[in-house]
C-alpha cells in the first residue's frame, strides 16, 4: 500500500489517497507520505514540495496532550498530612471531589454550631460540643453529668455522660489506601488543600497553553511539556 497526502490550493493537508501500486507519478495536489503521516493527513502542510507538520495543528495536538497530562496529575491525587501526623494521598475523581465538597460543608457546619461542654446541661439530639480540640456529637441528646467525661479520641467509641452519649465526630475520606475516618478540622483542612492543589494544576495548564499558542515553530511547540 502506498499513501499520499492530498493538499488544497493553500498547501494544507485535506485527506489521504492510497494506492495498491506505487504510481509512476503523483498528481500535483499530492505528496507521498509515511504510514505515520497517513494517520493524520490534516496535521501537515506542503512546504515547497516537502511534507511538514502544520504549526496550528501541532499547537492543537500539544494542547490536547497537556490537558491529558493535567487530568492525569489531578487524578493521581494529592498529599495530605493530618493533625495527628498521618500522611495520605487523597483521591480526586469527580465523585471524590463532589463528596469532598459535601463533607467539608458538613464539617464546617458542625464546627460552627459546637459549644463548650457544660455540666448538668440538657443537649438536644445532634448537639455538638468542643473538647480537647475535637468535636463530639450526641445523636440522641440528653443531659450531661456533673463532671466532664473522658472524651474518646477514637472513632465509633461512645462515652456516657449523664444521660448523653458522645462520639468523636468524623467522616470518611477517600484515599489511595481506601477510605479513612477524619475529624471535622482535618476534613476542612484536607479539602482546602485539595482545592488549592486542583487550582494550581489548572493554572499550570493555562500557563503552558499560553506558551504553546505563543510559539512560532513546531519545534518550540513540541518542547513545551507538562
Amino acid at each position: 500500500m502506498y499513501n499520499a497526502i492530498v493538499f488544497d490550493s493553500n498547501g494544507n493537508g485535506i485527506g489521504l489517497h492510497s494506492y495498491v501500486e506505487e504510481p509512476a507519478s503523483y498528481p500535483s495536489s499530492e505528496l507521498p507520505c509515511t504510514t505515520e503521516q497517513a494517520q493524520n493527513p490534516t496535521l501537515y502542510v506542503n512546504s515547497n514540495g516537502v511534507i511538514t507538520e502544520s504549526l496550528l495543528a501541532c499547537q492543537g495536538a500539544q494542547i490536547t496532550t497537556l490537558k491529558q497530562s493535567c487530568a492525569a496529575a489531578i487524578s493521581a491525587g494529592y498529599p495530605f498530612t493530618s493533625s495527628t501526623g498521618n500522611a495520605y494521598t487523597i483521591t480526586t475523581s469527580i465523585t471524590d471531589q463532589l463528596n469532598g465538597n459535601g463533607a467539608a460543608l458538613i464539617a464546617k457546619g458542625v464546627m460552627a454550631r459546637a459549644t463548650a461542654w457544660a455540666a448538668s446541661t440538657p443537649y438536644a439530639a445532634n448537639s455538638v460540643v468542643l473538647s480537647g480540640g475535637n468535636y463530639y456529637i450526641t445523636f440522641a441528646g440528653g443531659t450531661s453529668g456533673t463532671s466532664a467525661p473522658t472524651f474518646p479520641t477514637a472513632f465509633s467509641t461512645a462515652v456516657t455522660d449523664g444521660t448523653c452519649s458522645w462520639e468523636l465526630f468524623g467522616l470518611l475520606v477517600a484515599t489511595t489506601a481506601g477510605k479513612v475516618w477524619m475529624t471535622a478540622q482535618n476534613i476542612v483542612a484536607c479539602y482546602a488543600a485539595g482545592a488549592l492543589f486542583i487550582t494550581t494544576q489548572l493554572a499550570t495548564l493555562a500557563s503552558l497553553e499560553a506558551q504553546v499558542n505563543a510559539a512560532t515553530t513546531v519545534a518550540a511547540v513540541q518542547a513545551i511539556i507538562w
